[in-house]
């Protein structure tokens, strides 16, 4: 099969397909469109004749616990789960990230100091200065 040629004349995109027997005439608009939508499944076309390969570095980014998708495609995404999960081979060479240390961390607790002395051991050195400058100031009625 031969190749479609692609013209254009004034504001039309003319398709002539190989038997040179069927013209196609499109505005610029559609021909664009058009153009867009070939791309697109040419590029679904493509995915599908690689998935092999795609599906193999989607296993290894997926066992790397990489969240990098390489195909939307779900029979590809299933496949490389699948691979990911049950590949003798990636299961050997790359092992599964975990989390290797027991120490168990808590969230973090704010105290509030409650009663004077706790307030006033809490303040850092400038604040203790500030408070008691304040406090002079207010007992010589200033």
């Amino acid at each position: 099969m031969g190749v479609a040629r692609v013209n254009w004349e004034g504001n039309q995109v003319v398709i002539i397909l190989p038997d040179d027997k069927t013209v196609i005439k499109l505005p610029w608009q559609d021909a664009k469109g058009l153009a867009n939508a070939i791309r697109l499944m040419a590029s679904k076309a493509e995915e599908w004749e690689n998935k092999e390969q795609i599906i193999k570095d989607q296993a290894v980014l997926t066992r790397a616990n990489w969240p990098l998708g390489l195909s939307s495609n779900p029979h590809i995404k299933e496949e490389a789960l699948k691979m990911a999960q049950n590949d003798r081979d990636l299961r050997r060479y790359m092992k599964a990230p975990t989390v290797h240390s027991g120490e168990v961390v808590n969230a973090p607790i704010i105290l509030q100091p409650k009663t004077p002395l706790e307030r006033l051991e809490a303040m850092t050195p400038e604040e203790r200065a500030a408070a008691l400058h304040r406090l002079k100031g207010d007992s010589n009625g200033e």
